[in-house]
């Protein structure tokens, strides 16, 4: 997997400071390397991708689900650019609140996945049976 690292961010002191404290927190309780989840360049082999299970918040921890399944993860750093348009729908609160509790989830997760992988099918033939109306 490829995952970005915004250099030279552009956004305002709280944003920076939040995101560097939920990312510090995040990569302190599931040891997984990422600097940074909230970086929107992720490339992901296919083959990981289809086995990353879905839930919300989930996006948090993509490089740590392909690491769990024996994945690495790439950083690399770009360009960020700042916000033209909308506003950002959060706040101090809910950017570490919910990231917190997706944390704890992730690592319930963890605790319990199971590395598989599915082989080929072999049908066995299935024998024939006497048929019991006395026809031949």
């Amino acid at each position: 997997m490829v995952n970005g690292i915004r250099a030279k961010r552009q956004d305002t002191f709280v944003k920076k400071l939040s995101s560097k404290i939920a990312n510090g927190v995040r990569r302190t309780l599931i040891n997984d390397g990422i600097q940074d989840t909230g970086c929107p360049l992720k490339i992901i082999k296919i083959e990981y991708a289809r086995r990353i299970p879905l839930f919300h918040g989930m996006h948090r921890f993509l490089g740590a689900l392909v690491q769990l399944q024996g994945g690495r993860v790439k950083q690399l750093p770009v360009r960020h650019f700042p916000r033209f348009a909308g506003t950002a729908k959060y706040n101090l609160w809910n950017r570490a609140w919910k990231p917190l509790v997706d944390t704890f989830g992730f690592r319930w997760i963890r605790s319990r996945w199971k590395n598989y992988e599915i082989g080929e099918q072999h049908h066995r033939p299935v024998a024939a049976t006497a048929t019991t109306s006395g026809r031949p």
